[in-house]
């Protein structure tokens, strides 16, 4: 995949999670209401200790910070896994805005598979990184020499 269509579903995907994030946070009530009613969830290991309102809660800002993490470029990999479950989980309950949650799994699934792309903060803190690495090795291949 080339990097600017990688580019693009990560930003993509970042203002969707931004988006379905400040829904639900405006209106936690809602999901909490759906889940009460569809108990399947509740099987989950780590999500079945939890009320209807926490799940709802959790999900409005796994969504709305991975959204933000997505749209810098920052642990890019990470933030769509956390956006795949949370889309997989809705879906699979048949929450309300099915064709966005499997828009929202799609782009994840891209982001997983093919990076974030172009403009990513990933990639300036790797190149920042391999950067200092580099000047390190010189600076003791220069003492090696004066040493040794």
């Amino acid at each position: 995949m080339p990097r600017r269509l990688a580019l693009v579903a990560r930003l993509a995907l970042g203002v969707l999670l931004l988006a379905q994030g400040l829904s639900t946070w405006s209106a936690p009530s809602g999901l909490a209401s759906f889940l009460r009613g569809h108990t399947a969830w509740q099987a989950l290991p780590v999500l079945g200790r939890l009320q209807a309102i926490e799940v709802a809660l959790i999900v409005a800002l796994v969504r709305f910070g991975a959204g933000v993490f997505l749209v810098g470029g920052f642990i890019t990999r990470g933030m769509a896994l956390l956006g795949f479950a949370t889309s997989a989980l809705l879906l699979w309950l048949n929450a309300d805005g099915a064709l966005l949650n499997l828009l929202a799994l799609l782009l994840a699934a891209s982001v997983l598979l093919f990076g974030g792309g172009g403009y990513t903060l990933d990639g300036v803190l790797g190149r920042m990184q391999r950067r200092a690495l580099e000047r390190e090795r010189r600076r003791e291949a220069a003492r090696q020499r004066l040493h040794g």
